[in-house]
């Protein structure tokens, strides 16, 4: 069916749209994800990413909910049946609410997000989510509930402001306050007996004025990266003071931050260490330390009366624990308000205080676990540890409390690993157990019971194992103990004994006395270690590897002999060809190497199948066998390729035998009713001229068969020096090709194209490089044709096609505007019957629609058969694929046949557009060809434009496509998105 130019301009202004959609939706500043009906992740934005800290492969076909909205703020399981995204996907209901999203991190960030379904009828499809972080919303709303109560502070707070000032200037520590700049704008009074720097000889200078020159940069850079990170830094420096005297002093720094978080001054208060002045001045410095680390720790402190049991201080953190507003409302609760009435031992919460506090008040400290409650009745298990302490002449108790409820349930976790773990072992196919470090059973599984007879409950919980291990005879050591305190000695019991990657001792013994009888078994231990490397338990596996050697026994036999003809195979040739060359040696007898390779072999199995192909190779092993002495020996490479090693026969005697051979297949071969003839060709190399070594003697052999081959086949020749020069690029060539699939030498790079109209991005060819290590980049047009010869045109261009069309999905998934990948195919590929179900398939199996694929085939191989093209097209083209005819103009085309093409795109030849500007007769060949491809509706795209000059005269004649260097190299794939974003708004 023809297109007609409105739907052209329909699907175009729709490709457009869905392409600004996408560009829209990643550019967004807030977070869009959607998901389908499965709930899994199908899109995601880049600010979505940036928000969650995720890579898009991490979030892409996973369930959103599972992977970043499982848990509440409180670290609780979130039921999908309460999640709204959940409940729009099942009833198709918008909704818009305020939920807890989780980065990667761990870190949990609340969100505004609105739930919109996707619907196709009254089918739903999925839904879109869109969200943004309102962190700082959340916090504003805080500030401003904190507001309503700083008036009641206020007079609370100018208090202790002039008690802060009193203490200021009679601290015994000098202090320093600096502004944001490390300016000093105040010192007290110390600070100048200490220093001897008056008041006014500081202001405005920068605290570096006192520095000793004994700490480097890294010190400095140290102490602010701390102060920058933590809000505080303290330790011991060395200054000087003002009469050049250099004094250890204690110093603590902290950042000052008003109420947006910005840095509004630094305070240092330090000490002179050097001579310790008295014991009221230590306790005092102690004291004044203590206040400061229970101000600023990240744990819960608080001061108790021991006699009333109620707080009399808490630091910030105790306050947050509690869930207290303030410190006044939290000096008003005493421990048994933030406990429960009853603790987990059954014990009344109020009787135990008391006994925690007496124990307390007689110990220098005492730790202990206890259950607390916050105000809103949230119960946590906590550790409690109480020490005496007297402040300012008065006992108290000073207690530091830290939630433990990730701690409890990493220690559920871990038994629960265990128990599953032990359920793992009771389960597992092999004979296992485990010990602890003294000896003792913790696991005996099922299959070990099997093997010994010995019932798991006799073994848990006792160390008599090497007993219930029948097979050792309590003679041998058992291999656990080799593992967890090696025995030399006790390797010799062993037939093999190794250590393997992270230490596990892997062995194989023989077994007279196992209940089923004889064994061979294979074992192998290991020792599990604590944190400190000490060992705490160790586990063996052992298994009856019987009838596992008696087939290795069998695969060994069968290794060095070819299945199908019964010959020596590869294997043994490598094996023995050394000790014949050396006889040959050593007795001074030549020795020829004979290469025999079938003709058109491959056309028996082709019509015949590889079943009478396979039995053709078994006869002509016979008459192989048949037409050499004993001491002759003739091995199978594999295919339809044979090696004679004649033995004490120089060339007249080679070529006798060649002759012979060559005689013997001129009889045909019978086989399922077929009469075959095949005829062979022989390259021979001789012993020692042409090689003293195998690999030398092959390869000459192998040239000499390839000139034979070259030559007409159904003859031999001797290697010949001259060959080796004219042929061993293109043998190696040809033979390096074989293998460059295998081992990933051949590569795609993509070269755009692009609409001249508008610098419109379309898409890429994909062109076939091979890099090969001691060729270099190999052109396409000296491997191409060996391709096609050798047949390895059609796995590699199998390749090429998956290769493309998985990078395709890949930039798709990527979000880039690609929406074409032209792909040529070779006139091998192009005769393939099966060929549009191939494409099918690799589509499918990318899950790439086919309307991103073009194929491109040339000129004259659609010319070549053109009826078998037209149906094939066909095919393809009733399977969505797009088909582009290459190199156009520079064949033979019908155009009758042409209009029955069903093609979408003509590909203007480089050779034409090499000479715009220099050949009028080429650009009326441009031209004519632009005017064909619009009278038949079809798309045009010229190759190898490199000018300014070509661009604008391909442009003004109404070429659709350009494609060539004036644009872009052919890239490697990971270039792309780069020169996309550098020469295209994405």
């Amino acid at each position: 069916m023809k297109t007609t130019q409105g739907e052209l301009r329909e699907t175009l202004n729709a490709e457009i749209q869905a392409e600004y959609g996408s560009l829209v939706l990643k550019n967004l500043a807030i977070g869009v994800y959607s998901i389908d009906e499965k709930r899994h992740c199908v899109f995601i934005n880049a600010a979505a990413l940036s928000m969650l800290g995720f890579e898009k492969n991490e979030v892409l076909g996973r369930d959103q909910h599972q992977l970043f909205h499982c848990h509440r703020p409180d670290g609780s399981a979130y039921p999908n049946s309460e999640c709204p995204i959940f409940k729009t996907v099942e009833d198709g209901v918008f909704r818009e609410t305020e939920e807890t999203f989780i980065r990667k991190s761990g870190e949990s960030f609340p969100v505004k997000l609105t739930v919109t379904p996707i619907k196709q009828g009254d089918d739903l499809l999925g839904a879109v989510i869109s969200f943004f972080d309102i962190t700082k919303q959340k916090a504003i709303e805080q500030h401003m509930h904190n507001l309503n109560h700083l008036a009641a502070d206020r007079a609370k707070t100018e208090a202790q402001l002039r008690l802060y000032a009193k203490v200021f200037e009679h601290s015994r520590e000098g202090i320093t306050i600096t502004d944001a700049d490390a300016a000093i704008i105040s010192v007290n009074h110390s600070f100048s007996q200490l220093t001897g720097y008056r008041e006014d000889e500081v202001i405005g200078q920068n605290p570096r004025i006192l520095s000793s020159g004994r700490h480097d940069k890294d010190f400095y850079d140290q102490m602010w990266k701390e102060i920058t990170t933590n809000g505080h830094w303290r330790g011991e420096i060395w200054n000087r003071r003002k009469d050049g005297s250099v004094y250890a002093e204690w110093l603590s720094v902290s950042r000052i931050v008003d109420v947006c978080g910005e840095v509004t001054n630094y305070i240092g208060i330090f000490g002179d260490i050097t001579e310790r002045k008295s014991a009221q001045d230590a306790v005092r410095e102690a004291e004044n330390k203590f206040r400061s680390l229970f101000e600023r720790s990240q744990d819960a402190m608080m001061t108790i009366n021991p006699l009333t049991g109620f707080f009399s201080s808490g630091n910030p953190a105790a306050i947050k624990l509690f869930g207290v507003a303030n410190q006044e409302e939290f000096i008003k609760l005493s421990l048994c308000q933030v406990s429960p009435e009853y603790q987990l031992d059954g014990q009344r919460s109020e009787a135990k205080i008391k006994e925690m506090i007496n124990i307390a008040s007689h110990q220098v400290s005492h730790l202990f676990e206890w259950t607390h409650m916050r105000l809103d009745k949230r119960e946590f298990p906590a550790t409690v540890l109480m020490n005496m302490m007297e402040i300012l002449g008065e006992q108290v108790i000073q207690a530091t409390v830290r939630d433990i409820t990730e701690q409890k349930k990493a220690e559920e976790a871990k038994l629960e690993a265990q128990q599953l773990q032990r359920g793992v072992i009771d389960f597992l196919p092999d004979a296992t157990f485990v010990i602890d470090c003294n000896g003792v059973v913790l696991a005996w599984n099922k299959a070990i019971e099997v093997m010994t007879g010995v019932k798991a409950q006799d073994m848990i919980g006792k160390g008599n194992y090497e007993y219930a291990l029948p097979f050792y005879n309590r003679r041998m050591p058992v291999l656990i103990d080799l593992a967890r305190d090696f025995d030399a000695k006790g390797v010799k019991h062993y037939k093999s004994i190794s250590w393997r990657h992270r230490g596990i001792l892997v062995g194989e013994s023989f077994a007279p006395y196992l209940p089923a009888g004889k064994a061979i078994l294979w074992a192998n231990a290991s020792v599990f270690r604590d944190s400190k490397g000490e060992i705490i338990a160790a586990i063996e596996t052992i298994r009856d590897i019987t009838e596992q050697k008696v087939a290795e026994e069998q695969i060994q036999r069968l290794a060095y002999f070819d299945d199908l003809t019964g010959l020596p195979n590869r294997t043994l040739l490598m094996e023995s060809a050394n000790e014949t060359i050396n006889h040959a040696r050593d007795n001074n007898e030549p020795l020829t190497l004979i290469f025999l390779d079938l003709d058109h072999f491959k056309n028996v199995n082709d019509t015949l199948g590889h079943r009478v192909g396979d039995k053709l190779l078994a006869r002509v092993a016979e008459r192989l066998k048949s037409s050499l002495r004993v001491q002759d020996t003739v091995f199978r490479l594999g295919g339809d390729e044979f090696i004679i090693l004649v033995r004490d026969t120089a060339s007249e005697g080679a070529a006798n035998i060649a002759e012979k051979l060559l005689n013997e297949y001129t009889k045909p071969f019978n086989i399922e009713g077929h009469e075959l003839t095949i005829t062979p060709s022989i390259g021979i190399a001789v012993y020692p001229k042409d090689g003293q070594d195998l690999d030398t003697l092959y390869k000459c052999a192998d040239i000499a068969m390839y000139f034979t081959k070259q030559g007409g086949r159904n003859s031999y020749r001797f290697f010949m020096p001259d060959m080796k020069e004219h042929s061993v690029r293109q043998l190696e060539l040809e033979n390096a090709l074989r293998r460059a699939l295998e081992r990933q030498e051949l590569q795609l790079y993509y070269q755009p194209q692009i609409a001249p109209q508008g610098e419109k991005f379309i898409g890429v060819e994909a062109l076939l490089r091979w890099q090969h290590p001691k060729f270099g980049m190999v052109s396409p047009l000296e491997f191409i044709p060996l391709a096609e010869e050798s047949g390895l045109i059609l796995p590699i261009g199998e390749w090429v096609l998956q290769t493309s069309v998985n990078q395709m999905k890949v930039w798709m998934m990527q979000g880039l505007p690609i929406r074409n990948m032209a792909v040529n195919l070779s006139a091998v590929q192009f005769r393939q019957k099966n060929l549009p179900q191939l494409v099918i398939q690799l589509l499918n199996k990318a899950g790439l629609p086919a309307k991103y694929l073009e194929l491109e085939l040339t000129e004259s191989v659609a010319m070549k058969e053109p009826e078998s093209a037209v149906a094939m097209l066909d095919s393809l083209h009733d399977y969505g694929i797009r088909i582009a005819i290459d190199d156009f103009g520079t064949g033979y085309s019908s155009l009758s046949y042409l209009k029955r093409f069903r093609v979408n795109k003509l590909k203007i030849d480089q050779s034409f557009v090499r000479n715009i500007g220099t050949n009028m007769g080429d650009e009326v060949i441009i031209e004519a060809i632009i005017s064909l491809a619009k009278s038949l509706n079809l798309r045009t795209l010229a190759e190898g434009v490199e000018t300014e000059q070509q661009l604008d005269f391909l442009r003004k004649r109404g070429c659709e496509e350009i494609q060539g260097y004036y644009y872009s190299q052919p890239m490697p794939a990971k270039d792309i998105s780069k020169w996309l974003e550098k020469h295209f708004t994405i």
